[in-house]
């Protein structure tokens, strides 16, 4: 199978800088196909589901030979966010099937074995979702129980918040520790969607830019156990120390 693909996938060669418009795709390479398997992976199923479908109908509907449903891994098929296939109506080395499918009665054929192939698709698929959508109080419910689960996620985070929260006033040329976790070219407005949830906050100035701080904390350790708590929201968070209002570098 990789092999039929990477000679079909040869032609794209052909175009002058195709590594540009395929980006870096070698389709002489074993390496590039390993994306394509990733990617196919996703919607699989219903590839596999609207291809049989669709070969049934050809069988069906064009009177062709079931050759049978195949991956590969083929460019055409990649980057897609949906169910995709590539449909192979038939072989134009044999005469028959090339007279066939040159006539406008056996482009009709075929083109409404495909049609149809999708449209039993899509009511197969319909019927699914159908079967499986929640009633409306089951949406109801599920509300009531995300919005319960919000309330008690924001009291615990609350509790927690007053157990880790260090509230000290520094004395004159104390050291004070603290967590900066943000840098923004202009002052933030208190109610700013960035510092929700975070208290104490203090910020200082370093040059045209203003750096948000969390906690006051006498020493490092103390920082460095909510700091892993800051990370989650912003990943590079780091400890400072400051002295009288400064930091000290």
């Amino acid at each position: 199978n990789l092999s039929l693909a990477m000679r079909e996938n040869e032609v794209i060669k052909l175009e002058p800088d195709y590594t540009t418009t395929y980006e870096g795709f070698d389709p002489s390479s074993a390496e590039s196909y390993i994306a394509f398997e990733m990617m196919q992976l996703t919607n699989m199923d219903q590839s596999i589901a609207l291809a049989e479908a669709v070969q049934n109908e050809l069988v069906r509907t064009a009177g062709r030979k079931n050759n049978g449903v195949r991956q590969e891994p083929f460019w055409v098929l990649v980057g897609t966010t949906m169910p995709a296939i590539l449909v192979e109506l038939d072989f134009i080395c044999n005469p028959a099937m090339e007279k066939f499918m040159a006539s406008e009665s056996g482009q009709q054929k075929l083109a409404l074995a495909i049609f149809r192939g999708i449209e039993r698709y899509r009511k197969n698929t319909v019927k699914s979702v159908d079967k499986a959508s929640p009633t409306t109080s089951d949406v109801r419910k599920a509300e009531r129980q995300t919005a319960q689960r919000e309330i008690e996620a924001d009291k615990k985070a609350a509790t927690v918040e007053k157990k880790t929260r260090t509230d000290i006033t520094p004395t004159k040329g104390q050291i004070i520790y603290k967590i900066q976790f943000l840098t923004s070219p202009t002052k933030l407005r208190n109610k700013d969607s960035r510092l929700k949830g975070l208290s104490p906050i203090d910020f200082y100035k370093d040059g045209g830019s203003f750096k948000y701080t969390y906690g006051t904390y006498r020493t490092q350790p103390d920082a460095a156990s909510d700091l892993k708590k800051i990370k989650k929201r912003f990943p590079d968070a780091f400890i400072i120390r400051t002295r009288d209002g400064k930091r000290i570098k």
